[in-house]
């Protein structure tokens, strides 16, 4: 009779509280069955031995304490020191408690002291949509297939507006120096007429005045055509 239980539910690392182990029977008791003398143990030492309790719809929860929070074991004896059953942890998280699942392992998970064990999900795969025209991205190390640059738009050179500000490049075959022939001979006449004395300097000056006029007319011709 005793195999009937098990253990369904530790609680080694409560949040507040006192530690506590869940029991369950596989099947109703009869009325005089006792758990008196009953004990549990962890991996060293008795910590806890039952009395009087009694299970209530096939579930028992005994608060004690002495579980370590690391890792220990959870073992039920009976009256005669028989090990009736045994669960060992390895580890534990605040909260949490090692529940039997309905294949018989232990999970760790949300607590559910007094109630039926969760039922442990998988959480579902992600579903993709195919898309109408599905296609393959290339690899980094491929490059593009020439098809695939012929798509590509190519710009129209001579479609293109190009803003150049313009250059002032001027041709200088295309300047006219007018230079009549009626003003060439009045000074030529002026020349003749200078005094031996003053030949030489006024000579000069009129080189002076003529290429002065010169530049004069370049320099409004640039003006013009600026």
């Amino acid at each position: 009779m005793s195999s009937q239980i098990i253990i369904n539910e530790v609680h080694p690392n409560q949040e507040s509280g006192n530690e506590w182990v869940e029991f369950l029977t596989t099947e109703t008791l009869p009325d005089d069955f006792s758990l008196s003398e009953y004990t549990i143990f962890d991996n060293s030492k008795q910590i806890y031995k039952f009395t009087t309790e009694k299970f209530i719809n096939q579930i028992l929860v005994v608060e004690l304490s002495g579980l370590n929070n690391d890792s220990d074991s959870v073992i039920l004896k009976n009256n005669n020191g028989e090990i009736i059953d045994s669960f060992t942890y390895s580890k534990t998280e605040k909260g949490l408690s090692w529940f039997r699942a309905e294949n018989g392992n232990f999970l760790l998970g949300e607590s559910s002291k007094n109630q039926n064990n969760p039922t442990p999900t998988q959480s579902p795969s992600p579903t993709t949509t195919p898309s109408d025209n599905p296609s393959p991205s290339p690899s980094p190390s491929q490059s593009p297939s020439p098809a695939l640059l012929s798509n590509s738009p190519t710009p129209n050179i001579s479609q293109a507006k190009i803003n150049i500000r313009p250059q002032y490049v001027y041709d200088l075959k295309k300047v006219k120096l007018e230079a009549t022939e009626s003003s060439l001979a009045k000074r030529n006449n002026r020349l003749v007429i200078l005094s031996e004395t003053e030949g030489q300097r006024e000579f000069v000056n009129a080189i002076i005045g003529s290429s002065l006029i010169i530049l004069s007319a370049i320099f409004i011709i640039y003006v013009k055509f600026r």
